[in-house]
C-alpha cells in the first residue's frame, strides 16, 4: 500500500524522518525491508537517522517501493497492534481500548489487519525489565509492540489510511497506562480459574517460559553472564580484536546468537542490529540475498543445540530474592559451545580470503553540496584524511564547510589548537546562514542580527551532536576524547584536528622528526580502531612554497615522511582569494585529480562549479627530488 502522506500528522510531515520499504523474503519470511531515500540502492538502518530523509525527499523516491516508514527519533513514539481487525472491519476489544486510551493519530497498517498509533512521549524511559516491548500471540493471535526512540531501534511503516486524525500530541501518561495494562511482565491478563492466587499463577507462568518469552534485555543479560559471557560481551560491544576481519567477528556473534535464540533467524537479525557490530554491510545484497542473511544461515547450520531457560523449582522463590532449592542463576546456565572461540592462526583459506575481501566497507559518506568531491574522494569510516595548504589559505574554513555538510547526519568533533571557540562558532554561523562574518562578529549591536545568530546556533545544535575542543591536547587526551564521543554509537563520528602539527606527546626528549612520526602513526591507529572519519589539517613545507605555481605532491607536506605514508587520502588546497582548487594526490578508495571551488571569505563558504573535476593523467610522484619532470602537469 502506497503512503498517503497528506493524511499524516502535520508535525510528522514537517519534522519526521522517513525511509522507504519493500516486501522481501528474508530467511523464508516476507519482511518489510527499509531503504535509504538518500541512496535508494542501499538499505536504511532504523537506528541511524542519516539513512532517513525528510518527507519530500522520501516521497520523491518512493515510486519503486511498496511504501514509506517513519523513523522513531527524538520524541516520536508509536504503538503497533497486529491482527486486531477482523474480516468485517471490527476492532478487537484490546485494540478498541488502546485506541480510546491513547486518543492520538491512528491508521490502518499495510496489511489492513493492524493499527499504528503515532504520538509524542518526550523523555520517556522504557524499563524493559518491567515491561515487554514486543508481545506476540496474545488473545486471538494479536501482537502488541511499542516503539520508543533510542530504546527499541525500529521504524514504523505508515500508510495515511486514517482511522483517527490528529496531530502528534504528548501521550506520555496514556502510554504508561497501556504498558501497565498490557505489557507488564509476569502479570496474567485475567485471573486463572480455580483456587490459584495471582502470585502462584505468575510463578507458574515463569516456569513455562522459553527463550522466545525472554525480553531482548533478559536474553542478552543471560548470555553476558554465562560461562563464556566475556566473549559474548566483547562481541556485543563491537570489539573485533582477536578476529582477522570484521566479518569473522560478525559470524562469531551470530554463532552465539543462534544458540541463545534457539536458532530463531528473525530474532537473531533483530538482536544483531542492536549490537556494536552492526554496520551498513549487514544489509548489502549478495548472492541473491543479503550478507546478514547468509551469516545467520551459516550460524544456524552450525548450531547443534539451542537455549532453553532452566525449569524453575515448583516452590515459590525465596522472600529475599535468592533462588529456591533447585533453582538456577544465569551464571550456572549452559553456555553455547560454538562461536566463542577466537581464531588461533592467520592461515589464509579460500573462505577466509572471500570474507576479508567481502569485509571492505563500500559505504561512502555523501557531501550533497560537494557532489564531485563526494564522488572523487569516496570518504568512508576509518579514513585518515590530510587537508594541506599554506597558512591563511582557508583550510580551516574548508574543514568547517565539510563539518557543516556532515553534521546533519553524523556527530562531529572539532579539535582546534589555534582558534578559540568564539571564532569557530562565528564561522559555523556564517556557513550555516550565508551572513557576512563582520556582521556576526558585531551581532550584539543589532537585535535582528542577534536573533538570527541565536536561531542559527539553535539550528546547528538541533542536528547531530557537535563537540568543540580548543585547549592544548596530547595524543592520549585526543584518544580519550574520541572514545568518549563514540561510545555506544553505531554511526561514525567525524573528527577534525586543526592542526596536526600542534598535537603534543608525552615524550619531550624525542626529536621533531620522531615526534611527528609518532603522532602520525598514532592518529592513523586511532582512526582504524574507532568508529570515526578523521581529518587532519597540515601546512605545506617551505621548499614547496618557493616553487611558484608548482603542482603539489605528497612530499610537499610539512614534516612529510610519516604523514604521506599514514594518510588514506591527501588533499591540497590552493588558489587565490575567490578561486580555489583541491588537488587529491593520494586516495586509497577513490580517484586522483583536481576540483575547482569558489570561495567567499566574507561568508566563509565554499561551493563547487559544475563539471569542475579534472582527473590526473598520471599519479603524482612521492619521491622528494629536485626534478619536477616526474610531477605531471594538468
Amino acid at each position: 500500500m502506497k503512503t498517503n502522506t497528506s493524511n499524516l500528522p502535520k508535525q510528522a510531515q514537517q519534522r519526521g524522518l522517513f525511509c522507504l520499504w519493500k516486501y522481501e523474503e528474508v530467511n523464508g519470511r516476507t519482511t518489510k525491508v527499509p531503504y535509504n531515500p538518500n541512496s535508494p540502492q542501499y538499505r536504511a538502518k532504523s537506528n541511524d537517522r542519516s539513512t532517513f530523509a525528510p518527507m519530500e525527499k522520501a516521497q520523491a523516491a518512493a515510486a519503486d517501493f511498496d511504501g514509506m516508514g517513519i523513523g522513531i527519533f527524538d520524541d516520536i513514539t508509536a504503538i503497533d497492534i497486529d491482527h486486531c481487525i477482523d474480516d468485517a472491519g471490527q476492532l478487537s476489544p484490546m485494540a478498541q481500548d488502546i485506541v480510546q486510551t491513547m486518543d492520538a493519530y491512528t491508521e490502518i497498517s499495510p496489511s489492513g489487519k493492524g493499527l499504528r498509533i503515532l504520538f509524542l512521549a518526550p523523555g520517556f524511559r522504557y524499563d524493559t525489565g518491567i515491561y515487554y516491548t514486543n508481545r506476540q500471540h496474545m488473545d486471538g493471535g494479536q501482537g502488541l509492540e511499542t516503539y520508543v526512540a533510542g530504546q527499541t531501534n525500529k521504524y514504523v511503516t505508515v500508510t495515511g489510511n486514517t482511522l483517527r486524525s490528529s496531530d502528534l500530541v504528548d501521550r506520555t501518561k496514556q502510554l504508561q497506562s497501556v504498558l501497565d495494562r498490557y505489557m507488564k511482565r509476569n502479570t496474567a491478563e485475567q485471573q486463572p480459574q480455580g483456587q490459584q492466587t495471582l502470585d502462584s499463577w505468575q510463578y507458574v507462568r515463569m516456569q513455562q517460559r522459553t527463550a522466545a518469552d525472554l525480553s531482548d534485555r533478559e536474553l542478552i543479560d543471560r548470555a553476558m553472564n554465562a560461562g563464556n559471557g566475556s566473549a559474548f560481551t566483547s562481541l556485543w560491544n563491537g570489539n573485533i580484536s582477536g578476529y582477522p576481519s570484521h566479518s569473522e567477528a560478525d559470524q562469531a556473534l551470530c554463532n552465539l546468537l543462534a544458540f541463545w535464540t534457539n536458532k530463531d533467524a528473525a530474532r537473531m537479525d533483530s538482536l544483531f542490529r542492536q549490537s556494536g557490530l552492526m554496520r551498513d554491510k549487514w544489509n548489502r545484497r549478495q548472492s541473491g540475498t543479503t550478507y546478514g542473511a547468509i551469516t545467520i544461515s551459516k550460524a544456524i547450520a552450525g548450531c547443534a543445540e539451542g537455549y532453553t531457560p532452566p525449569q524453575e523449582a515448583t516452590a515459590s522463590p525465596q522472600a529475599n530474592g535468592t533462588p529456591a532449592p533447585g533453582q538456577t542463576t544465569p551464571a550456572d546456565e549452559k553456555a553455547p559451545q560454538n562461536g566463542a572461540e577466537q581464531p588461533k592462526t592467520g592461515l589464509l583459506t579460500l573462505e577466509r580470503a572471500i570474507k576479508i575481501l567481502d569485509d571492505v566497507d563500500d559505504h561512502y559518506l555523501e557531501l550533497p553540496h560537494f557532489p564531485q568531491l563526494s564522488d572523487v574522494a569516496r570518504i568512508r569510516t576509518h579514513d585518515s584524511i590530510v587537508i594541506a595548504a599554506d597558512t591563511g589559505a582557508g583550510k580551516s574554513s574548508l574543514a568547517l564547510n565539510i563539518l557543516h555538510e556532515l553534521q546533519d547526519r553524523y556527530p562531529a568533533m572539532y579539535i582546534n589548537l589555534e582558534m578559540d571557540e568564539a571564532t569557530i562558532l562565528q564561522r559555523l554561523v556564517a556557513i550555516h546562514t550565508g551572513m557576512e562574518l563582520d556582521k556576526i562578529e558585531g551581532y550584539k549591536q543589532d537585535k535582528n542580527t542577534r536573533d538570527e545568530v541565536n536561531a542559527a546556533i539553535n539550528d546547528i545544535l538541533s542536528r547531530k551532536e557537535i563537540r568543540l575542543l580548543t585547549d592544548s591536547y596530547d595524543l592520549q587526551e585526543i584518544e580519550a576524547q574520541i572514545k568518549a564521543a563514540t561510545q555506544g554509537r553505531t554511526e561514525p563520528t567525524i573528527v577534525f584536528i586543526d592542526t596536526g602539527l600542534l598535537v603534543t606527546t608525552s615524550n619531550k626528549s624525542a626529536s621533531r622528526y620522531e615526534r611527528f612520526t609518532h603522532i602520525s602513526e598514532e592518529l592513523r591507529r586511532i582512526s582504524r580502531l574507532n568508529n570515526i572519519v578523521m581529518f587532519v589539517l597540515l601546512q605545506q613545507n617551505r621548499e614547496s612554497k618557493k616553487k611558484e605555481n608548482a603542482d603539489p605532491r605528497n612530499s610537499s607536506l610539512k614534516e612529510s615522511g610519516s604523514w604521506e605514508n599514514d594518510a588514506t587520502k591527501i588533499i591540497f588546497l590552493s588558489g587565490n582569494t575567490t578561486n580555489k582548487k583541491l588537488s587529491i594526490t593520494k586516495n586509497r578508495s577513490g580517484k586522483l585529480g583536481e576540483i575547482k571551488l569558489n570561495y567567499s571569505a566574507h561568508t566563509q563558504t565554499y561551493s563547487e562549479p559544475k563539471n569542475s573535476y579534472i582527473p590526473f593523467s598520471a599519479f603524482y610522484s612521492t619521491v622528494d627530488d629536485e626534478d619536477d619532470s616526474d610531477n605531471p602537469k594538468l
